[in-house]
């Protein structure tokens, strides 16, 4: 499920990305948790809230809001492209964990003003691949 969970939240942003260059206009993926529920969505930068469709991700994830660094407002983490397919804004990553006892993590990065995008998944409860350089005391 947390595999599943990352794959969807890769896709959203590749495909904000890809919109963004076809169209020629700011393109965002958005991501929050409602009900317990990840949701992602794939709209338009100026859509308006209730022009935008959300779908719930996997049950059993959640957003490691610690963890998480991409631009977020009232609760909606979001990664914007410009018209060439270039991330405008803020850099930072989505980081998913579940519920599981040991908390294993999953994230997904946008880290270049290109618009590189990466993954990364913490296997065993020791690995850091998720976490940020420094964590808050």
């Amino acid at each position: 499920m947390l595999s599943a969970g990352q794959d969807k939240v890769l896709q959203i942003i590749r495909q904000a990305q890809a919109n963004a260059n076809l169209h020629g206009v700011k393109w965002q993926g958005s991501f929050r948790e409602v009900d317990g529920r990840v949701q992602g969505a794939l709209h338009p930068a100026d859509a308006f809230p209730q022009e935008i469709v959300w779908e719930s991700l996997p049950k059993g994830i959640h957003i490691d809001t610690v963890r998480s660094s991409l631009y977020q407002k009232n609760g909606v983490y979001r990664v914007q492209f410009d018209h060439q397919g270039n991330t405008s804004g803020q850099l930072g990553r989505l980081t998913l964990m579940g519920k599981e006892q040991n908390r294993l993590r999953t994230c997904v990065m946008t880290s270049t003003i290109l618009g590189t995008v990466r993954v990364d998944r913490e296997v065993k409860a020791k690995d850091k691949g998720c976490s940020p350089t420094k964590m808050p005391k």
